[in-house]
């Protein structure tokens, strides 16, 4: 996974990468990969290659960037996941201005739309399986569901 963000500072401004939380999903880690461009340079680049350590690593980390200079500046920042199933990672952070503390000093900010999450086919299987005991149950019981909307004033 590639992000873009793309930036205007009208001085030179420091920033720094805050890491706030990572969550794994089922087993299978193998690796993760995470970068950070200025631009066409590297700024830094970390390879885990445990969950253990992947978990610790994203805890609260701040990361500086380094400082970039005034005028139209682009940062990259890069993850890649490796692992032996069909599982997931994911993980919180943000991107802060340090130098100066005016967030206007940045110019405006242009970061892509996130990617609405597309549920694992398993996900849709166990939410029918349970619809399906629920509707099973309830015509079991031969009970019937009835909603009644009451007004009050």
């Amino acid at each position: 996974m590639e992000t873009v963000y793309t930036f205007s500072p009208t001085a030179t401004t420091r920033l720094t990468l805050g890491l706030l939380d990572f969550t794994s999903y089922g087993g299978g880690f193998e690796s993760l990969s995470l970068s950070a461009k200025n631009g066409a340079n590297s700024i830094f680049s970390t390879t885990i290659t445990d969950l253990a350590t992947a978990e610790a690593y994203f805890d609260d980390r701040v990361i500086s960037l380094g400082n970039f200079g005034a005028g139209a500046r682009s940062l990259t920042l890069s993850f890649s996941l490796t692992a032996s199933g069909a599982q997931g990672a994911d993980f919180s952070y943000l991107v802060s201005s340090a130098l100066p503390p005016s967030p206007a000093s940045l110019g405006p900010i242009a970061a892509p739309s996130p990617t609405a999450a597309v549920p694992e086919p398993g996900s849709w299987a166990l939410m029918a399986a349970g619809l399906g005991v629920l509707a099973a149950t309830a015509a079991r019981r031969g009970s019937s569901i009835s909603v009644r909307w009451s007004r009050r004033l």
